[in-house]
């Protein structure tokens, strides 16, 4: 019997120690097997990994959540907050009227009592103002007085009996005096430079249908037109001197119908007192 025999067979062989046993050597034409990744032992770790809920779809909950209409989610409105907008939506209506109807009233008390709008008609103002032009025309002022733009209504002044517009020329206690040969006017032996005056040379050189010189009564104004040639004013015996009382108001602003604006200047103001 040899070493390796016993009784009962053949003594098995012992088993390497793997981790002292050396590599096998390489065989050629075969690939190595790559090497074990570093880490703890999945044999040592007693927790299974997490396995992500797959009945819930974190996508599909969210589109679900977005899809809810939050009227439904809220419920049905309050009767009460029903009632406050409502009363709040009435308030503001009511003081959105109130402002309008105070403007209103406002704009009514100004175009009566302050202001008015007058168009012009014809050409006896020319070049200062033409045919169509708006004026912005005030009675804010004591009295009128020379070089100033008015309005006049002398109801008695047929056929010029309806509103016209003039420049004053002279003011009660004044003498007025024209030479028509050279066209000079004088007011008190003075003459008086007028760049605004017009004469048209295509028309008749209108005269003076009442004497001249005249002197102005405490309340009486002498009119006449820049356009000289074509104006109905002071000179024409139906209108004569006007009485201060048919002034209606004072022209102090002008809008053409292209759209453009300007005030009316008095060229004697610096001369002019509007006092008592």
């Amino acid at each position: 019997m040899s070493m390796n025999e016993t009784k009962d067979g053949p003594i098995p062989a012992p088993i390497p120690d793997r981790e002292t046993e050396e590599p096998d050597p390489p065989v050629p034409g075969r690939i190595p097997d790559p090497p074990a990744p570093e880490g703890p032992d999945p044999a040592e770790s007693p927790e299974d990994p997490e396995i992500p809920d797959e009945s819930e779809d974190p996508k599909k909950s969210e589109a679900q959540d977005e899809s809810e209409d939050p009227d439904e989610s809220e419920g049905p409105e309050d009767p009460e907050e029903r009632a406050a907008g409502t009363r709040r939506f009435l308030a503001a209506a009511y003081d959105v009227s109130e402002v309008l109807g105070i403007m209103t009233a406002v704009i009514m008390l100004v175009f009566a009592f302050a202001v008015r709008l007058n168009v012009v008609e014809g050409g006896s103002m020319r070049p200062t103002l033409e045919g169509g032009d708006t004026l912005v025309v005030t009675d804010f002022y004591t009295k009128p007085v020379r070089g100033d733009i008015v309005i006049l209504h002398r109801i008695d002044a047929a056929p010029y009996d309806k509103p016209i517009v003039k420049r004053v020329i002279a003011v009660g206690g004044q003498t007025v005096d024209i030479d028509f040969s050279a066209w000079i006017l004088t007011v008190d032996g003075e003459r008086v430079s007028e760049d605004y005056r017009w004469l048209n040379p295509e028309r008749e050189l209108l005269k003076s249908e009442i004497p001249l010189p005249v002197t102005l009564g405490e309340n009486e104004i002498f009119v006449m037109g820049d356009n000289r040639n074509a104006s109905a004013d002071s000179r024409q015996s139906e209108i004569g001197p006007v009485d201060t009382r048919c002034v209606v108001g004072r022209a102090v602003a002008r809008f053409s119908p292209g759209g453009t604006c300007a005030a009316i200047r008095n060229p004697f103001e610096s001369e002019n007192d509007r006092g008592e």
